[in-house]
């Protein structure tokens, strides 16, 4: 989803983009596509020695929980020593890598979370990317890390949260939504942008990606409701002690912006202005 908006955002911005991938095709005018299997490292890294981009923006990962611990082998493979991999490669080809890692490093029990504080994940797919970070910036300490939860139009075949909330409101549908999980989301729009001037920035190190305010998934649905004109009684707010999920989750995911708000000198987008970018 994330790769798919990066490469026509940064197509927009006069970048030469090349996207890999699997099974989907993009079929976007001006991006070259190069059909390739991740977890098969020579491949990869006979692609990077053939290509040797500028910025390699990785953004691949097993972002199912559920499967993430129901397989951590897989995970650990995608997200540990694929990550170690580009890390490494981007290093001896002198590419500027940008590592895409999450807000599931911690166990909920904090708020707004900064970028120093000890990861402490609850299960396998929070473990796996903490993980990564250590691993990217081991092979390569200069790499760029943004932790994000972004929310945005998904794929055809596959739909984010807000194409999720967006469509049962369209056909009229109860929506469950949990009062007692909190996050800080930002529009993909917004982090694509973000990323974008953290390139021409040319900085380093690690940074939370995210919308400026902390709500809940309940009220983030409320908003894209009543953003789009739709009716809120649709809307149920429930617990996550309601729902059996087959990973733990952490009830608060909330990321601090202060690092990144005083690199930029201004705040990060505010929950409204990111659910307007919906309907565009």
């Amino acid at each position: 989803m994330l790769g798919n908006y990066l490469s026509k955002y940064f197509l927009g911005n006069n970048y030469n983009v090349i996207s890999l991938r699997k099974n989907h095709s993009l079929n976007l005018s001006g991006v070259e596509e190069i059909e390739i299997d991740l977890l098969d490292f020579a491949a990869v890294k006979n692609l990077f020695n053939r290509v040797r981009p500028k910025y390699v923006i990785h953004c691949a990962g097993l972002t199912n929980v559920d499967e993430c611990e129901k397989n951590e082998s897989l995970a650990k493979k995608i997200h540990v020593d694929l990550s170690q991999l580009v890390a490494q490669i981007s290093v001896e080809l002198d590419i500027k890598m940008i590592h895409i890692s999450t807000d599931h490093l911690w166990d909920g029990t904090k708020a707004m979370i900064k970028e120093e504080t000890p990861f402490c994940p609850l299960n396998v797919y929070g473990k796996t990317k903490a993980e990564a970070e250590l691993a990217v910036l081991s092979a390569n300490p200069k790499s760029l890390i943004l932790r994000t939860n972004f929310f945005g139009p998904g794929l055809k075949w596959r739909q984010s949260l807000s194409d999720w909330i967006i469509n049962s409101l369209n056909r009229n549908e109860k929506i469950n939504a949990f009062a007692d999980v909190f996050f800080t989301p930002i529009s993909i729009f917004h982090l694509s942008d973000t990323i974008l001037r953290l390139i021409q920035k040319q900085v380093d190190g690690v940074y939370h990606v995210v919308g400026g305010e902390r709500i809940s998934k309940f009220e983030f649905a409320i908003l894209i409701a009543k953003t789009l004109d739709k009716s809120i009684n649709l809307i149920n707010p429930i617990s996550i002690k309601d729902v059996t999920l087959y990973a733990r989750r952490p009830l608060d995911m909330s990321l601090s912006t202060e690092k990144i708000q005083k690199l930029f000198g201004q705040p990060m987008s505010d929950i409204r202005t990111s659910i307007a970018t919906l309907n565009n």
